[in-house]
């Protein structure tokens, strides 16, 4: 059974979702891309090859967009 996150973990777990979903926003910015799963992906495999583990690509591009590009998974 997984273990409940306390409130303080939630907090700093929520903050920095916040400044992934930022980075996210000046990618596209940037990069003149519109919102889409595969700019996620995109925004993911860079993210991961800068040296971010703390999360798979699946799971950024899940927190991002809320959906996986099509064939994906």
């Amino acid at each position: 059974m997984a273990k409940k996150k306390s409130i303080n973990e939630l907090h700093w777990e929520s903050i920095k979702h916040s400044q992934i979903k930022s980075e996210y926003a000046h990618f596209l910015q940037s990069e003149n891309l519109t919102r889409s799963p595969h700019s996620a992906h995109l925004f993911a495999m860079r993210k991961r090859a800068d040296g971010y583990l703390e999360a798979s690509e699946r799971d950024l591009v899940l927190l991002l967009e809320g959906e996986l590009p099509y064939m994906s998974d």
